[in-house]
C-alpha cells in the first residue's frame, strides 16, 4: 500500500484494521500522527493556500525543493483547483488536528517512510521524532534534493524506492504484486 502525505495520516487507521492482503506500507512525506500545533499565520496560509493562483504558487514554492517546469506547474495548479472545495479544506480545518497516534502504533507490516531532505512542511527530524518511533520496525529513507512534494521533486527516486521496497518484501516471502 502506498500513501502520500494527507492520506498518510489515515494509513495508520486503515492498516490497524489489518486489511486482507496488506503486506507492506510506504508512507511518503507523512504528516505526524499527533495533532499539529501550528502558529496562526501558518494555519491561515494552509487554509487559504488554494484560494487563488498567487497563494497556490506560494504553497508550491514552499512545498518543493525547486520550481517544477512550466508545464508541470500548470498541471499541478489545474489539478489543485479542480478538487472539491470540501477536499481542499479537510486537511487545514480538521484532519491536521486529529490524533491517530494509537492507531499508528498498531501497524504490523513492514513500513518504509520516505522523507525529503529539504522538506519544510514535515522535516526529516519530525519524521524521526514523531512517525518512525511510533511504527514498530519501520525504516526511513531520505530522498535527496526533495521537498515535501517528493512525487514532483524526485519522481525517479520515489519510484526506485517503492520498487526496492516491493522487491525486499518479495524476497522475504511476502505476497506482492510487482510494479
Amino acid at each position: 500500500m502506498f500513501w502520500w502525505d494527507i492520506p498518510g495520516r489515515e494509513s495508520g487507521a486503515v492498516e490497524s484494521q489489518r486489511p486482507e492482503g496488506l503486506e507492506g506500507l510506504v508512507l511518503v512525506a507523512p504528516a505526524t500522527p499527533t495533532p499539529q500545533d501550528l502558529p496562526e499565520p501558518a494555519k491561515q496560509a494552509r487554509l487559504h493556500a488554494y484560494d487563488n493562483r498567487e497563494n497556490a504558487l506560494k504553497a508550491m514554492a514552499f512545498l518543493t525543493a525547486f520550481p517544477p517546469s512550466d508545464a508541470l506547474r500548470e498541471q499541478i495548479l489545474s489539478d489543485n483547483f479542480a478538487g472539491a472545495p470540501q477536499a481542499r479544506l479537510a486537511w487545514p480545518t480538521s484532519s491536521a488536528y486529529e490524533d491517530i497516534s494509537a492507531a499508528v502504533g498498531n501497524i504490523a507490516v513492514p513500513t518504509l517512510i520516505l522523507a525529503g531532505d529539504e522538506d519544510r512542511q514535515d522535516p526529516l527530524e519530525q519524521h524521526e521524532r514523531e512517525v518512525l518511533p511510533r511504527i514498530p520496525g519501520a525504516e526511513i529513507k531520505v530522498i535527496r534534493n526533495s521537498g515535501h512534494l517528493i512525487p514532483i521533486d524526485q519522481p525517479g527516486q520515489l519510484a526506485d524506492s517503492i520498487r526496492s521496497c516491493v522487491s525486499t518484501l518479495a524476497s522475504r516471502g511476502r505476497r506482492v504484486s510487482h510494479l
